[in-house]
């Protein structure tokens, strides 16, 4: 095997020469590096930006679906409103109240966005505070409606049931303003970002339509 001592340099120019050729071959392999790391980051925000597209196009659904169901349980609510002063007792409370995902932002928010632009970022942000908001209000309102539903397990009301059961019926109302409040949130939100609500379903069209005691198109 034979080694070959590395030549000598003659003068500064053939030092500089060798010099500047290394010098270039490291910018070159660093720039090639850094290309396809950009290529590679640019594919992952399209991903990123896809996903969650879809998820809030179904979010902005279940918001569609929040909007209506609000206006079809105020009717219920008044029925209720009616036995607690003496009238008679109403049927059964139909509810769905559905909830939103969050699965595709929870996944990319600490990878891919934030290399997306700064306003894309604040959009998506707080389109998702948002939905924490919204989920609090459907577990509250939830939690209401199993206490109207234990009131209504009672053949007649006394004056005390009367008084909780007006309470709960005020407090189910703050809550469906609110729940409405953050569904147009969650519909305008949407638009701004450039995507459109799922058409509803079949089965979100019957639990609609259970839930207004009338048939639901859309």
């Amino acid at each position: 095997m034979e080694i070959h001592k590395p030549k000598p340099w003659h003068g500064f120019r053939e030092f500089l020469k060798e010099y500047l050729i290394i010098v270039i071959g490291v910018l070159t392999a660093l720039g090639g590096e850094q290309l396809a790391e950009r290529a590679h980051r640019g594919s992952e925000i399209r991903e990123a930006r896809e996903a969650l597209h879809a998820e809030l196009a179904v979010d902005t659904s279940t918001a569609d679906f929040v909007l209506l169901e609000v206006d079809c349980l105020a009717q219920q609510l008044d029925a209720f409103d009616a036995w607690a002063k003496g009238g008679t007792r109403p049927g059964d409370l139909r509810t769905q109240l559905p909830t939103y995902a969050s699965s595709a932002w929870d996944v990319v928010k600490t990878g891919a966005v934030p290399h997306m632009q700064l306003k894309e970022r604040l959009a998506y942000s707080s389109y998702y505070d948002t939905v924490e908001n919204a989920r609090y209000a459907i577990e509250t309102t939830r939690n209401i409606y199993t206490r109207l539903n234990g009131l209504h397990q009672l053949d007649a009301l006394g004056p005390e049931e009367a008084r909780r059961l007006i309470e709960e019926i005020g407090q189910a109302r703050v809550m469906g303003r609110v729940r409405k409040a953050n569904a147009t949130r969650l519909v305008d939100g949407a638009k701004a970002l450039g995507v459109e609500p799922d058409h509803f379903s079949p089965n979100s069209k019957a639990n609609l339509s259970r839930v207004c005691g009338r048939p639901i198109a859309g």
